[in-house]
């Protein structure tokens, strides 16, 4: 199981209240925002971290320009 997106408050809760924690977290990451405090809380619960970036191509990047 995984989650997708969960900041350090939310995957600290998360675990907490669930019998089966997932076993990643994929977030979002460039060099403009890289969020260390996300790595730092998923150490915690041996969560491990995928990173994805958004692209020209896609239509979340799109929105925001």
């Amino acid at each position: 199981m995984g989650v997708t997106n969960f900041y350090p408050e939310c995957i600290t809760d998360f675990c907490m209240n669930v019998a089966i924690k997932p076993m990643v977290n994929q977030i979002e990451c460039h060099p403009f925002w890289q969020r260390t405090t996300d790595f730092e809380a998923v150490k915690e619960f041996n969560i491990c971290v995928a990173l994805h970036k958004l692209d020209e191509k896609s239509s979340l990047m799109r929105l925001s320009l």
